[in-house]
């Protein structure tokens, strides 16, 4: 016997009930708990594609997953769903027509209107590749920590991503300080005596003032705020990008803050729309070509930011 409009209904609410509790859940714990929100940061880096809920959600139900797409995307990036799987519920962008009531009170009745709704994505640890398929893709996670010098192309890379921004990037002795960035001025500095990989993550870092803090912005925000975004931004790029900066950034996020782990939540929306643009900027690619297989580097499904019903 199939279902009724009322059971297809309160099925659809049941769902929609858990999304949300399992959001809020995960706000309450990395608000609460450092390691959850350092565990957090981490997990986040390998999820551009997805908004910040999602992502929460994601880890909650499935917290070693790689890279996750739809059914019907894996299907055509030439993987299928494992039989027996279970989906991972997240928010989902869909658009409908506007209501009697809407157009009653002047929307248009031709625009569809943007709401979120209850889907499910998988894992690729949930899928295989579809047999005789020319071109499955496979995931290749972050490089490790790799000491010395061999970040020094991505080093390059911010610099040439400052310049876009009209920054000028000078090699110089900084103090005690690692770098800095002069708004005003247009000037990036970084130390040259610190270790290549180092200078690396502090280009980002005041690459990430340079974009987050321009004067043109007008934000009113502390000296304590600044600091947080932008080193949280660095964190997740480097992080994206197979440079761990984790023994350095965590302390830095957390001398910044003072231990207030609620100010850290507070700016993860800043820290992810900073660090999103660094990543256009030096033209990070998402899926990139290896041999027979393309070779997944971080999601690809391109998705509106979510937003808490009324």
């Amino acid at each position: 016997m199939s279902d009724t409009p009322a059971d297809e209904q309160a099925k659809r609410q049941e769902k929609y009930s858990r999304a949300r509790q399992m959001l809020q859940s995960g706000l309450a714990h990395i608000q609460h708990d450092a390691e959850a929100l350092e565990r957090y940061l981490s997990f986040r880096a390998r999820f551009w594609s997805f908004s910040m809920s999602n992502v929460m959600m994601i880890q909650a139900q499935r917290p070693d997953a790689q890279f996750c797409m739809g059914f019907r995307q894996w299907i055509k990036q030439g993987r299928s769903v494992k039989k027996g799987e279970h989906g991972i519920l997240i928010w989902v962008p869909a658009f409908r027509k506007p209501n009697q009531t809407e157009i009653q009170a002047g929307a248009d009745p031709i625009q569809k209107k943007l709401f979120f709704t209850p889907g499910y994505v998988f894992d690729i640890s949930q899928t295989e590749p579809i047999p005789d398929h020319p071109d499955p893709i496979t995931y290749a996670p972050p490089l490790p920590l790799i000491q010395g010098d061999d970040f020094q192309f991505l080093s390059e890379r911010f610099v040439s991503a400052a310049g876009q921004l009209g920054y000028a990037v000078e090699f110089k002795s900084c103090g005690t300080a690692n770098g800095y960035a002069d708004l005003r001025h247009k000037l990036i500095a970084i130390d040259p005596e610190r270790p290549v990989n180092s200078q690396t993550r502090t280009l980002c870092h005041e690459l990430a003032h340079a974009i987050a803090h321009d004067l043109s912005k007008d934000r009113k925000v502390s000296r304590q705020v600044k600091e947080v975004e932008a080193e949280g931004s660095a964190f997740l790029v480097c992080a994206s990008l197979g440079l761990d900066t984790s023994a350095y950034s965590f302390g830095y996020l957390k001398d910044w803050s003072g231990g207030d782990d609620a100010l850290l939540v507070s700016t993860l929306d800043v820290i992810d729309d900073t660090a999103r643009a660094i990543l256009t900027a030096i033209g990070s690619p998402l899926l990139r070509s290896s041999g027979e297989a393309s070779v997944v580097q971080s999601p690809d499904s391109p998705e509106q930011p979510f937003q808490l019903a009324a």
